[in-house]
């Protein structure tokens, strides 16, 4: 019996010191649980993101809100209206880095907004908004028109003075002035060396050096769709010219890239009209975007000696096989002719012009069993220029550290003139290098990059 008794007393303190053991394990584990939630805690708290109050509804507003930019804090604050139409309502709060004494003091109104903008030293920068001259909302500078190609040290110096009028933001927020900040808008920028704002400066974002994206940038433009087009051109219709007129190719030709940007000036004409001779030519327009992205399009263009009106006229009678007759062409009905109060005068029929001549060049070939012959070959393609370096630091800007930086290629092989120019911007040791190459049938291509100089520069090809 005793023996029971020692027994069960044992088994006893064995649950008891079981039961504790677990409890001790279940708040270890609800204390590594906690720890893990803070931790968590502690990287969200690391990421930038806006100061934003809720419960603001500005739907029915023609101006949802007001924006006052404190100089000297570099720190932005949004304000809602209230009741009585009094902006006194803080619902936003970002930080920027202004200008300094460059952006200008005072009270303005914001101006128009686009997608991208090259900067005046060369860079570009996103989501700009102007306020008054050159000083505008945007994002920090990139290097390039890429969304991976930040400046990561001037990201780093956000809630910091910098170079320029201009007011910098992250990505996120320029985009979220450029959207709900219409034309009009209110802009007060004033100096406050003591309050920041009433909701506070949220902490400054950082990147490390090899980090070349705003992280608060989510837009997902890069991304192409299936509906995604590089180059979108206007006004390239076929088109009817009379016999002997003149023809511009070019005119009422546009073209835009995905933003909505004007990228006319970089149309590339191939093909050729001859306006002596009755006829249908095809010429091709080629245009490429800052991204290098290229499109081609062709256009008909049908020299006549008919009158424009019969001409227009005819193109609009359809076939009778498209009617299920015959495939032979409707007959239009003859035009009335009024009669004549004095007897016609003979119209003189215009001698013919000589047909130009197109520009050719010279090209090699081998024939099996013969010598090499000489033929002729048009050229309508401009040459190529590719940028081969992998750095855009350079140890100096002289001629042939610059022509080193890049390819130069032509389909017929025959380069005629490659011009290289320098132009040194506002930043030290900046510069805007433009390539311009030309070949012998008078096709010519443009490449321009931002360099920077810096001792012991090297690239790889």
């Amino acid at each position: 019996m005793r023996k029971r008794i020692v027994i069960l007393a044992c088994a006893a303190m064995l649950a008891c010191f079981g039961c504790r053991e677990a409890e001790g394990e279940k708040k270890e584990t609800k204390s590594a649980s906690g720890q893990q939630k803070e931790t968590k805690e502690e990287t969200k708290e690391e990421k930038y993101s806006p100061i934003i109050e809720k419960g603001y509804d500005p739907s029915e507003l023609e101006y949802p809100y007001e924006v006052r930019v404190n100089r000297s804090k570099n720190c932005i604050t949004v304000y809602g209206a209230d009741d009585t139409g009094k902006y006194v309502i803080p619902v936003r709060a970002m930080i920027c880095s202004s200008g300094g004494k460059q952006t200008p003091l005072g009270t303005f109104q914001i101006g128009d907004s686009c997608r991208w903008q090259m900067n005046a030293d060369g860079t570009f920068c996103q989501y700009p908004t102007r306020i008054v001259d050159d000083v505008a909302f945007q994002s920090v500078r990139y290097f390039s028109q890429n969304q991976e190609d930040l400046d990561v040290e001037q990201f780093n110096q956000l809630g910091q003075a910098v170079s320029g009028s201009s007011i910098q933001l992250v990505a996120a927020d320029a985009r979220w002035i450029a959207k709900n900040c219409p034309a009009g808008t209110k802009v007060e920028i004033y100096e406050d060396s003591e309050k920041e704002g009433p909701l506070g400066r949220p902490k400054a974002p950082s990147l490390k050096a090899d980090e070349t994206k705003d992280p608060t940038d989510t837009d997902k433009t890069k991304k192409k769709e299936a509906s995604y087009v590089p180059v979108e051109f206007k006004g390239v219709e076929e088109k009817v010219v009379q016999l002997s007129g003149q023809c511009d190719l070019l005119e009422g030709v546009t073209a835009t890239d995905a933003d909505k940007q004007d990228i006319t000036a970089r149309i590339q004409v191939f093909g050729e009209v001859d306006i002596n001779r009755t006829g249908t030519y095809e010429i091709t327009y080629l245009c490429e975007n800052s991204k290098r992205e290229a499109r081609k399009i062709k256009r008909s263009i049908r020299v006549t000696d008919v009158p424009e009106q019969t001409a227009q006229a005819d193109t609009l009678i359809p076939f009778a096989g498209e009617l299920g007759g015959t495939e032979e062409p409707a007959v239009p009905a003859p035009t009335p002719t009024p009669a004549p109060t004095l007897a016609p005068t003979p119209t003189p029929v215009p001698t013919p012009a000589p047909t130009p001549t197109p520009v050719s060049v010279p090209v090699s070939v081998s024939e099996p069993g013969q010598q090499t012959v000489q033929r002729e070959a048009e050229d309508l393609n401009a040459p190529v220029i590719e940028l081969i370096a992998n750095s855009r630091y350079v140890p100096n800007v002289e001629q042939e550290t610059l022509r080193s930086r890049v390819h130069i290629s032509d389909d017929s092989g025959m380069i005629e003139s490659v011009y290289i120019s320098v132009q040194p911007i506002r930043e030290k040791n900046r510069y805007i290098i433009i390539y311009e190459a030309a070949d012998f049938g008078g096709n010519r291509c443009c490449f321009s990059e931002t360099v920077e100089v810096k001792a012991g520069a090297v690239f790889l090809k």
